[in-house]
């Protein structure tokens, strides 16, 4: 069933980019769950008038657990109609799910294999048919250092080394900085991780109408967001008037030594 979603997946692709080629450049972003592309919501705002914006997503977050009463094939459909939203809000692409069950080892090790396995060889064809000029993915800090994030983290990194794409195909990681995550805390955020800010290759500066924007994003989430989570969550990005997204581009020594 999978080979099927990702073969009319690929087909989708072909018969849009032969009526319509894109304008504009192709970025991809990698994410583990609808609602991960809300940790830089605003700047998919901002970067989605330059790109043209793709988002895959491993899961179609049928695990989450901050629902209790929908059972997990019915929540993952509410959670893909969400993102669908999340996704018209900010100007991207329709949003591309790989129906991977989990992105952890919960159920066996066996089938952790099994399904990272197959979100690497569907990735491989996803990246290889949109032939991105930006792929975007969570950095090995994981955002909240959810182990499904670093995974796919991990997974999207070892795509590149392992089919000698690092120059084909820059990649970039999100990231947050000590001040950003400091200033969630005031407000009881306390789930952040964060790199040095010197390590940061790019901010992106996003407008006060891109953080609106990311704002009815977040309410197309209502599954995992109640009404006081973003009303706080709004007081908490308007008191933030610095409007920054930072990202570390991954990058490869290719020098060879003879020591370390």
């Amino acid at each position: 069933m999978k080979q099927i979603i990702i073969a009319f997946t690929l087909l989708c692709f072909t018969v849009a980019t032969l009526a319509s080629p894109p304008a504009k450049k192709v970025m991809l972003a990698i994410f583990a769950h609808p609602d991960d592309e809300l940790a830089i919501a605003a700047a998919f705002s901002k970067l989605s008038k330059e790109y043209t914006i793709y988002v895959v997503y491993g899961t179609d977050g049928k695990g989450g657990t901050r629902v209790k009463n929908i059972p997990p094939d019915s929540l993952g459909k509410i959670r893909m109609a969400e993102v669908i939203c999340s996704a018209e809000k900010l100007g991207l692409q329709p949003p591309i799910f790989l129906h991977v069950d989990r992105l952890d080892s919960k159920n066996s090790l066996r089938t952790f294999w099994n399904e990272t396995a197959w979100a690497k060889d569907s990735l491989k064809a996803i990246i290889g048919r949109l032939n991105p000029g930006v792929i975007i993915t969570i950095g090995p800090d994981g955002d909240t250092g959810h182990p499904e994030h670093r995974v796919i983290s991990s997974l999207t990194t070892e795509l590149i080394l392992r089919e000698d794409w690092y120059d084909r195909f820059p990649l970039w990681y999100f990231m947050w900085t000590k001040s950003q995550v400091d200033h969630y805390k005031q407000s009881g955020v306390d789930d952040l991780m964060y790199a040095s800010e010197k390590y940061s290759n790019l901010s992106v500066k996003y407008t006060d109408a891109d953080e609106a924007n990311s704002w009815e994003a977040m309410k197309c989430h209502q599954s995992q967001y109640t009404a006081k989570e973003i009303e706080e969550t709004i007081g908490m990005d308007k008191s933030d008037s610095s409007n920054t997204t930072y990202f570390r581009k991954f990058t490869v020594d290719k020098s060879k030594r003879t020591s370390f």
